[in-house]
């Protein structure tokens, strides 16, 4: 009975110590403006349409990846909540 406890505690610490965060919850990051010094209005309208697309398409992997963590927890504590008996 006590190793499964432990078992149980190990999984969890090890399963919360792993999980994915949701897009939102990640902060942003600064970059110099020293690469875009020499670009024209054009060209930065481009490049800031090229990095929102991106964003989108990161953070939807993202938040994937956090649901299925979310999920995956779920199953792991359901499954030793049914080994308690």
């Amino acid at each position: 009975m006590l190793n499964n406890w432990i078992g149980a505690v190990a999984a969890a610490g090890f399963l919360l110590s792993g999980c994915a965060q949701n897009a939102s919850k990640i902060e942003t990051a600064e970059i110099s403006p020293i690469a875009y010094q020499g670009l024209s209005c054009k060209q930065i309208a481009e490049e800031a349409q090229h990095v929102s697309l991106r964003v989108g398409t990161v953070s939807g992997a993202q938040n994937k990846a956090a649901k299925n963590d979310s999920i995956a927890i779920g199953v792991a504590w359901s499954s030793f909540g049914w080994q308690r008996s």
